[in-house]
């Protein structure tokens, strides 16, 4: 079980915010977090890391308290085992792929991990490449192999679809799922691309103004209204990317059913999670 109760004081997009939020969740699920930028995710993730602390709360994870301000308790992210996927990939640049994941062990730790990951991420061909040579894909697969190196408890990963299409986002889908399966992981993903989310998370939240909501998965059809921004067309369809008042949304709708629509469209849809 994780659980948390945390209240803080933050300066969310549209002024001062209070976040509070309280929840107990099964480890060994994959989460899903989504809502409008400026609600406080990444600020949520940063306090489950401890990399950021909050002015009091609660963290508990399978029995153990990482986060007690009425006891001065506040566990290091080490200390909580912890593995942290950024938005912008915090890659080291003058080090190779197997650099950066080497660069992760932990002191006095087997470097077997190393080169089980490479083979997981299929990495290996990229072994002694730098960073600057491998594609946005890659970088991520990267990203997410050295957060794994120390073999955490808990895997934090924000928005680490922003800067891919479709097909990239799907492929890195599948290696998420794949890691998060194979090292027993609990798994809190952030993501504005709802869709992705709901292939893959066990448990759908949704934050706003600094509250957090659990949404049924695959049950309740949802209203979506936006702007058209973006269309891809593939095989099996269309994706529309809308910008919408929660953010931006990726939409898959049949060829038939978003064929007339262009960019900049408005359009009000109500879609029933498959």
């Amino acid at each position: 079980m994780i659980e948390w109760n945390i209240q803080t004081r933050l300066r969310g997009a549209t002024g001062p915010m209070y976040l509070h939020t309280a929840l107990q969740l099964d480890t060994g699920q994959l989460i899903g977090l989504y809502g409008p930028s400026g609600a406080g995710k990444t600020t949520l993730l940063r306090i489950l890391a401890g990399l950021f602390p909050p002015q009091s709360g609660l963290i508990r994870f399978d029995g153990e308290t990482w986060l007690n301000t009425a006891d001065r308790v506040f566990l290091s992210p080490r200390q909580r085992g912890i593995g942290f996927v950024f938005q912008d990939y915090a890659l080291f640049p003058n080090m190779t792929v197997a650099g950066n994941l080497r660069y992760a062990l932990g002191r006095g730790q087997a470097a077997d991990i190393v080169q089980e990951l490479l083979k997981v991420m299929e990495l290996e061909d990229l072994a002694s490449q730098y960073p600057s040579r491998l594609s946005g894909g890659q970088q991520q697969r990267l990203a997410l192999a050295r957060a794994l190196v120390q073999q955490p408890q808990l895997l934090l990963l924000d928005e680490p679809f922003s800067a891919l299409d479709t097909e990239l986002r799907q492929k890195l889908g599948h290696y998420l799922r794949r890691v998060h399966e194979r090292y027993h992981l609990t798994t809190i993903l952030v993501s504005h691309d709802v869709d992705a989310l709901q292939e893959l998370a066990d448990v759908l939240l949704h934050m706003e103004q600094g509250t957090v909501q659990p949404i049924p998965l695959h049950t309740q059809p949802f209203k979506v209204l936006g702007i058209i921004v973006d269309i891809e067309n593939t095989a099996q369809g269309r994706w529309l990317t809308l910008d919408t008042p929660q953010g931006t949304q990726r939409i898959h709708l049949e060829q038939q059913l978003a064929a007339a629509w262009q960019l900049g469209d408005a359009v009000s849809l109500s879609l029933q999670h498959q």
